[in-house]
């Protein structure tokens, strides 16, 4: 019995990693000992490792603590980032060059630095707010203290699993960044950012790109 409950939990789990990384794959679970459907190299081999540890584990919530990921939390976001495209706002208004820094601190919270550049005058604009995690079971979502005790809710609409692009937007669907640890993307990088973005129900029609030939 209890190795039928691990190969259930263990076809939940596969079905759970290959959405949380958009994969198109299956592992195939009963019937046919062989896979069902084509499967990649990488993803086969995960299929026969959680297998082999459904069979032998008599735990489901053993098998999920070591297989799941867990999020990265608010460290994913550390370091400095490029705005490489958004939804029109108030802040990067009239401004090239727009950047947010991430600074992760010893309790938890990070703090965020959003600057840019005055394209009439050449002026710098810069603010500083902080940010935590409100509930940590959804660490995608986080809340930046505006102003004293102004805050505001934003989320992590996607990032890439080298840690290289990211979207963060809002529930109300504006505002919307797209982030890059580079100051320019490739074109294709770019539609994808943006597919993904109209995707999670932004109004991509409204798309400003922001300029970033400024000077490190």
């Amino acid at each position: 019995m209890n190795v039928l409950k691990n190969i259930d939990c263990f076809e939940e789990m596969i079905k759970k990693y290959l959405k949380k990384n958009q994969l198109t794959d299956a592992c195939p679970i009963r019937g046919t000992g062989g896979c069902a459907v084509r499967v990649h190299k990488p993803n086969l081999l995960l299929c026969i490792i959680l297998l082999t540890c459904a069979l032998t584990m008599t735990s489901c919530s053993l098998l999920k603590s070591f297989f799941i990921p867990e999020p990265t939390g608010l460290k994913a976001y550390e370091g400095k980032w490029y705005v490489i495209a958004a939804l029109p706002n108030r802040f990067e208004e009239g401004l090239v060059c727009s950047t947010s820094v991430y600074k992760y601190n010893e309790d938890g919270t990070l703090t965020v630095t959003n600057s840019g550049t005055d394209k009439s005058t050449g002026k710098v604009k810069s603010f500083t707010a902080k940010a935590w995690l409100p509930d940590k079971k959804s660490p995608e979502k986080f809340r930046v203290q505006i102003f004293f005790t102004m805050t505001r809710d934003f989320n992590l609409v996607y990032m890439s699993k080298d840690n290289a692009f990211a979207i963060i937007g809002s529930e109300s669907k504006h505002p919307m960044w797209r982030l890059s640890r580079t100051p320019s993307t490739d074109d294709e990088t770019l539609n994808m950012l943006i597919g993904k973005a109209g995707g999670s129900g932004y109004d991509i029609r409204r798309i400003i790109m922001i300029e970033q030939s400024c000077p490190d």
